[in-house]
C-alpha cells in the first residue's frame, strides 16, 4: 500500500509537471498563431498597397513617358518676319532639332536687331528668352520626379521583400515549435 501510494504521488507529481509544460506549449503556440495571423494580414494589407501603387506608378509612368516624349520633340518658336523659312519634309529627329535651333537663332537675330533698331530693353530681353530653352525647367522636374519615383518603388521592394523574410522566419519558428 505504501509502494503505491509513492507511485501515486511520483505519477501525480509528473502527471503535474506535464500538464504544467503543456498548458505552457499551448500558450506560447496561441502567441505564435496570433503573431503569423497579425503579420500574414499586415503583408496582405501592404501586398494590396503595392498593387495600387503600382497600378498608380504605371499611369504616372505612361504620363511620364508621354510628357518625355512631347518635350524631346522639342519647341517650336514661331514669329511672322518677311523671310521665309524652309522645311525639308524628309529630315531626322536631329535635323528637326537643328532646324528648329537655325530658327529660335533667326528670331533672336531679328529681335535683337529690333531692340538695336528702336532701342528698346524689352526687345533686347525677348531675343534673349528666344535664344534659351524654354522648357528646360519643365525637363528638370519631369527628370526628379522620375528619380523620385524609382527610389520610392525600390523602397516598398525592400518592405516587401522584409515583409516576406519575417513572414517565413516566424512559419519555420512555428514549425519548430509545434514539433
Amino acid at each position: 500500500m505504501g509502494s503505491a501510494t509513492a507511485r501515486k504521488a511520483g505519477s501525480s507529481e509528473a502527471l503535474g509537471r506535464a500538464q504544467g509544460e503543456l498548458a505552457s506549449t499551448e500558450k506560447t503556440k496561441a502567441e505564435d498563431e496570433s503573431l503569423v495571423q497579425a503579420q500574414t494580414e499586415e503583408c496582405r494589407a501592404k501586398s494590396a498597397e503595392w498593387a495600387a501603387r503600382q497600378k498608380s506608378a504605371a499611369g504616372e509612368m505612361a504620363a511620364i513617358a508621354k510628357a518625355t516624349e512631347i518635350l524631346e520633340g522639342g519647341v517650336k518658336v514661331f514669329a511672322q518676319t518677311k523671310a521665309v523659312t524652309r522645311r525639308s519634309k524628309n529630315a531626322g529627329d536631329d535635323d528637326a532639332q537643328d532646324a528648329d535651333q537655325e530658327r529660335r537663332d533667326q528670331l533672336a537675330g531679328y529681335l535683337q536687331t529690333m531692340s538695336h533698331k528702336y532701342n528698346s530693353f524689352s526687345l533686347s530681353q525677348l531675343a534673349m528668352s528666344a535664344n534659351a530653352d524654354p522648357f528646360g525647367k519643365v525637363k528638370g522636374m519631369i527628370e526628379s520626379m522620375i528619380e523620385k519615383l524609382l527610389e520610392d518603388a525600390n523602397k516598398e521592394a525592400t518592405q516587401k521583400a522584409f515583409c516576406d523574410t519575417e513572414t517565413s522566419k516566424t512559419r519555420k519558428s512555428m514549425e519548430d515549435k509545434t514539433m
